[in-house]
């Protein structure tokens, strides 16, 4: 399938771009950057030649931000190129393959790959042995499926985007957000600060991965020392009481693995 679609296009050229961009040039293939402006060593036209690019990729990724996934699809399609037989893909995992509605309408298929990954900068590597959460019109699907398989990563099906992404969010951004609130709270009880915290979360992501997150449970909530609990509460309501509310609701949710955990047992 993807052999017969020739060069594949990568629309924006910020950290998801260049990461599929380098992903792909790595499995062998012709690669096209579109974007405002790009100063590496890598092929790239401006917009000003968007009909080029189009008519000579057969498979285009929108690697843009959020928020410009539909108006670059809109701008796409009104540029005049015919797109019938051409597949579009683009990497929101907050969005649907209806972002892409005009490119659609003008007879492509379309749809979602969205890697499940944090990439803070430009980082081919990263998306391999990973997970794609996949979407859209059944060629274009095909197409995600064969490279994702290329880069030794898994692929799921998306089925509620605005859930999905609330997920991916709570397992990557929220996690830095807690560090960083504890490594304040840390920074108050020590002569340290949050990373002496890293070797302690990266330990739990490991252990989760090994077995579940339930069996990654440590702490006095798992077992059942409710008097160091409330100790770390009255302690933590005297100087971080938001840090508190957090405790609690972390807490509750920790007791109901625990009880999961022994149901299964």
């Amino acid at each position: 399938m993807i052999e017969e679609k020739s060069c594949i296009g990568v629309v924006g050229a910020g950290r998801a771009g260049l990461s599929l961009a380098g992903a792909l040039r790595a499995l062998g293939r012709e690669v096209l950057i579109l974007s405002h402006h790009y100063d590496g060593p890598w092929d790239f036209t401006r917009w000003d030649f968007a009909s080029g690019f189009l008519a000579h990729c057969g498979i285009v990724f929108i690697a843009t931000r959020d928020a410009d996934v539909s108006p670059t699809a809109m701008r796409l399609a009104g540029s005049g190129v015919a797109l019938s037989g051409k597949v579009f893909l683009h990497l929101s995992g907050a969005q649907g393959p209806d972002a892409l509605a005009p490119i659609r309408e003008a007879g492509a298929s379309c749809g979602v790959m969205h890697p499940a990954v944090s990439l803070p900068g430009p980082n081919p590597d990263a998306l391999r042995g990973i997970y794609f959460g996949l979407a859209g019109d059944p060629e274009a699907r095909t197409v995600a499926e064969e490279i994702v398989a290329g880069l030794g990563s898994r692929s799921f099906t998306i089925r509620d985007p605005a859930l999905y992404h609330a997920a991916c969010v709570m397992s990557a951004g929220f996690i830095a957000a807690l560090v960083d609130m504890a490594g304040e709270i840390v920074g108050e009880a020590t002569d340290s600060d949050f990373h002496l915290l890293v070797p302690l979360a990266r330990s739990t992501l490991a252990n989760m991965e090994d077995s579940s997150p339930a069996r990654a449970l440590t702490g006095p909530q798992v077992r059942g020392d409710l008097s160091m609990v409330e100790n770390h509460l009255r302690a933590l309501e005297e100087h971080y009481p938001r840090a508190a509310e957090i405790y609690r609701l972390l807490s509750d949710r920790m007791a109901e693995m625990v009880e999961r955990m022994a149901e299964d047992l």
